[in-house]
């Protein structure tokens, strides 16, 4: 009987020890499943990074390519007015340049270009204020600067932008570096020029005055 009871015992813990191998296994194929699931998902996770990552390198090279071509443009724009010993377009390629855009070279607008461009010499735009300039009207062609030309006025008219335009029309027509004034003749056609669109009447009268005053001095 006692041997009975041994082996019964026996068997039972052979169960025992072969239900849990079995449930081990079960635990392990679980995982490894589960592990292969987590493979293929970080798998599906890295292909969408890397698809964006190629849609983004795309997208941004498009903009990339067509600022370069904007640029290539304005370039050429420039050089058909710039002249070639300077590299510069000096006042006979601004003179060709305004008869292009159908103004006279003594219109404000053509001042209020060079604000626009930052230009620093009188009469001289050189390709870097060029590209300044051309990039902030959006234009790289005569018929686009023609067009901008409305929008430039209204934005050089604004209170926040005359103040700052105004004494650089003044810099602009110094002529040279240590000058500190300008003669009244310039000064009138000066006035005329920047403040008449807005105060006309003040403006031929001070004009008046200043031409009165030089005849009165002379």
């Amino acid at each position: 009987q006692t041997r009975t009871l041994n082996r019964d015992s026996r068997e039972d813990e052979t169960r025992e020890d072969n239900s849990a191998t079995a449930r081990r296994g079960e635990v392990g194929t679980r995982e490894r499943k589960r592990g292969r699931r987590d493979e293929k998902a970080r798998g599906r996770a890295t292909m969408r990074r890397s698809s964006k990552k190629s849609s983004s390198s795309s997208a941004a090279a498009v903009p990339t390519k067509a600022v370069s071509k904007e640029i290539e443009r304005i370039d050429q724009l420039f050089y058909t007015y710039a002249d070639g010993s300077s590299s510069m377009i000096d006042p006979e390629g601004i003179e060709t340049l305004c008869s292009h855009l159908e103004v006279p070279h003594t219109d404000v607008r053509i001042l209020m270009l060079a604000w626009k461009m930052g230009c620093e010499k009188q009469g001289y735009f050189t390709l870097d204020e060029w590209r300044t300039g051309m990039k902030a009207l959006r234009a790289d062609s005569i018929s686009k600067l023609k067009k901008a030309f409305p929008e430039l006025v209204q934005e050089v008219t604004r209170s926040s932008n005359f103040q700052d335009f105004y004494p650089y029309a003044f810099r602009y027509c110094l002529t040279e570096d240590k000058k500190k004034c300008i003669e009244i003749p310039v000064a009138c056609e000066l006035l005329n020029l920047v403040l008449s669109l807005q105060f006309r009447p003040q403006v031929e009268k001070l004009i008046n005055y200043l031409k009165v005053t030089v005849d009165s001095i002379f």
